[in-house]
């Protein structure tokens, strides 16, 4: 199995659930939103759960990772709790549709019904992100898809 394929799912994986954990903090610590604080955990241990992590760990390899420590223009600053939680739902967004794609390459065997969990859980990120936007305002981003 080819490591760079496991090192792209481990990455995203780590990058959906750190999303998830700050706008998880935001709605637990700023706005008080029991529900949605559960929701966003339960999600991130979902998450967490769809693809076996021992599997995954011995390819990372952080230290050589070219991307690291490269910042783009805005994400330094974020204007706000909106900000903060509309980056990070992009984020993670954005790395549950790489973990999906990737995901169903044949070479890893992956069930289809666990393919089929990860693009549920990409589009109740899309719900949540709907469900903040209402009871926040509207997350001015920081980072915009492309």
């Amino acid at each position: 199995m080819d490591s760079s394929v496991l090192r792209v799912l481990d990455a995203n994986i780590n990058r959906a659930c750190e999303g998830l954990r700050v706008v998880e903090e935001v709605a637990r610590f700023v706005l008080n939103h029991t529900e949605m604080s559960e929701r966003l955990k339960s999600l991130r241990h979902t998450i967490r759960g769809l693809i076996d992590m021992s599997l995954l760990l011995p390819n990372r390899d952080s230290g050589n990772d070219v991307g690291m420590g490269v910042l783009k223009y805005g994400s330094a600053e974020r204007d706000g709790i909106p900000a903060i939680a509309g980056a990070n739902l992009k984020r993670a967004q954005e790395a549950l549709r790489v973990i999906e794609e990737f995901s169903k390459l044949s070479e890893l065997n992956i069930p289809v019904d666990k393919i089929a969990a990860i693009e549920r859980a990409r589009f109740e990120v899309y719900t949540i992100e709907k469900e903040l936007n209402e009871i926040i305002g509207k997350p001015s981003g920081g980072e915009k898809s492309c």
